[in-house]
């Protein structure tokens, strides 16, 4: 071994010429020769934001949106024609007129026989109607007289609250000073009896005069004053809106008081001048205080029975006031009855009878008016006459066609199969274009659904009207027609072409390169790149791109398209490889 290495170390260049050999004919007649090279190729897009519309799509045909046949309801004798084949026509444009003299006597007649009807039925209740007339004058008057009674009656238990509220305004004054003589003393009655109404009395009898023929004076007050504070209570918690029977009671009750008050008053000045009177007839003076309350005494009676004598007549006032209501109401009473009565004579079955005379003579004369306005005939909406049948002077039958009379509005009937069907709603939006005008693009919108469909070969399709938004003189009826209706809309959503989503049993996915390795990889191009699956959630999709929900972001790369380029490698590689690598020129070539 030692030998041979220190022969090469002596021969290097032989050597080297000898290893370069070996390797080149080891490539020659290891490597494969004639065989394909094979490299995947990816072309990629980008996920990015717009808008994605879906549609269903159909064709048919255009057609006018109304047309129809207008006819005479009437037979007779064309006298004009207004309307010729192209002519442009507005709703209620007369387009003809026939012979209508006597259906304008029919009209004359039965407006005639009308006018003669409701005579009749005027001259058959003119006899009661006066009676009723002056009976419901009275009716209205007793009405009248007894609103005036209630408005009368109220103003009076307004005067009734006055007058009870003039009387409380003296009535505490009198009672105190009532109370005051009854109760109270000076220095000269405390020596005597304690206060002037027992004074009084013992000074009567000390002078040897009998009180037997007097009131129990302090019985009298005691009565006067309980009364009084009753009636007060009362007045306390009424007011002038209290109901009539509130004011009325406190009327009489405050009366009742202010009489027992009176009494009282009575009471004391005889009691008071009996003792003046004992005095005299003793020769002894009476007391001066006895001559105040006797100047009191008096004034207050003055001011009692000017208010008992305007109560009592209020109550009168009252009194008077409810039965004039009540005559009132009674006279009402009386005047509806009389009118009733006068009501009740008319024959309900004369009147009835006229009634419907006149009602018949009325649809009569309706009838005939509708029978003249069918002598005309006019157009039954805007459009164009596209034929007129008739000329002046024809005599024409009842249901003969006058003209055809189609709209300027126009609508593209199309078909769609029981799928695309399910997402049609009307009033969805639609874009029309048409095989005769290639460059004309136009918008209308769902106007009808047909909703039973068609069978055929077991398909099953649905009729879609389209109507135009717009009008255009190069459309016109019968040319063919492709629309595409739009059933859904997103703005905005973050998009992918078609071809970049692919699915499988775990989902759809996108495939997204990844940065190179060194070494060759699985499923990587010539140049190193690497793609990975992604999962995607997908949404709406179009004719050329895909929704992406989620998996993505705006500005990613994803694989729209892969394909493999294959290149051929013969022996004659081999042979130049080896050519070049021993200087030379190059051998033929060779292929295996």
């Amino acid at each position: 071994m030692a030998n041979i290495f220190s022969g090469m170390k002596r021969h290097k260049k032989i050597t080297a010429i000898a290893i370069i050999l070996i390797l080149a004919a080891g490539y020659y007649f290891l490597a494969p020769s004639g065989k394909n090279a094979s490299a995947t190729i990816y072309t990629y897009g980008t996920a990015a934001n717009g808008n994605i519309i879906q549609s269903a799509s159909g064709s048919g045909q255009v057609a006018a949106s109304d047309q129809t046949d207008v006819k005479s309801r009437v037979a007779g004798n064309v006298v004009s024609i207004n309307a010729a084949a192209g002519q442009a026509v507005k709703s209620g444009d007369v387009l003809a007129r026939l012979d209508a003299v006597d259906a304008q006597a029919a009209v004359d007649t039965a407006r005639a026989n009308l006018e003669s009807a409701k005579l009749a039925s005027q001259k058959a209740v003119q006899d009661n109607s006066l009676a009723q007339a002056q009976a419901q004058q009275a009716l209205q008057q007793a009405k009248d007289a007894f609103t005036g009674s209630q408005n009368s009656l109220s103003k009076t238990y307004e005067q009734a609250f006055n007058t009870i509220a003039a009387a409380f305004s003296d009535l505490p004054l009198i009672m105190s000073g009532i109370d005051d003589i009854v109760t109270g003393s000076n220095n000269i009655v405390v020596q005597s009896n304690g206060n002037y109404l027992n004074y009084y009395q013992y000074q009567i009898g000390s002078y040897g005069s009998s009180t037997a023929q007097l009131l129990d004076v302090g019985s009298t007050y005691t009565v006067a004053k309980d009364s009084y504070s009753r009636v007060l209570t009362e007045y306390k918690t009424a007011s002038r809106y209290s109901d009539p029977a509130t004011v009325s009671k406190i009327v009489e009750d405050t009366y009742d008081a202010t009489k027992k008050i009176s009494n009282a008053i009575k009471a004391l000045i005889n009691l008071i001048q009996q003792y003046q009177d004992a005095a005299a007839n003793n020769n002894s003076s009476a007391q001066s205080f006895s001559t105040t309350h006797l100047n009191s005494l008096s004034g207050y009676a003055t001011q009692v029975n000017t208010h008992l004598v305007n109560m009592l007549s209020m109550q009168q006032s009252i009194k008077a006031a409810v039965e004039d209501v009540d005559t009132a109401q009674n006279t009402i009473d009386q005047k509806k009855q009389s009118l009733d009565t006068l009501q009740n004579l008319t024959n309900p079955i004369s009147d009835q009878s006229q009634r419907l005379n006149v009602a018949q003579k009325e649809t009569a004369l309706a009838d005939a008016l509708e029978t003249l306005e069918d002598y005309t005939i006019y157009a039954p909406f805007d459009g164009v006459a596209t034929a007129v049948g008739v000329k002046t002077g024809d005599a024409i039958s009842a249901n003969a066609t006058i003209a055809t009379v189609i709209t300027n509005n126009q609508v593209a009937t199309i078909t769609l199969n029981e799928v695309d069907v399910a997402n049609i709603k009307i009033g969805q939006k639609a874009t029309l274009t048409f095989d005769a005008i290639s460059d004309l693009t136009m918008v209308g919108h769902v106007s009808k659904i047909d909703t039973v469909g068609t069978v055929s070969q077991g398909v099953v399709s649905y009729g879609v009207t389209i109507a135009f938004d717009s009008e255009n003189e190069q459309v016109k009826p019968g040319m063919s027609a492709t629309a595409a209706i739009i059933t859904k809309v997103k703005q905005d959503v973050l998009l992918v072409p078609n071809s970049a989503v692919k699915s499988s049993t775990a989902g759809n996915y996108v495939s997204v390169p990844v940065a190179a390795i060194d070494g060759a990889a699985s499923g990587s191009s010539e140049d190193g790149v690497i793609v990975k699956q992604l999962a995607v959630i997908v949404g709406l999709a179009d004719d050329n791109y895909t929704e992406v929900v989620s998996g993505l972001a705006e500005g990613d790369t994803v694989v729209v398209k892969t394909s493999t380029q294959t290149s051929a490698k013969t022996s004659s590689n081999n042979s130049s490889v080896l050519s070049r690598l021993l200087g030379g020129g190059g051998g033929p070539n060779r292929t295996r």
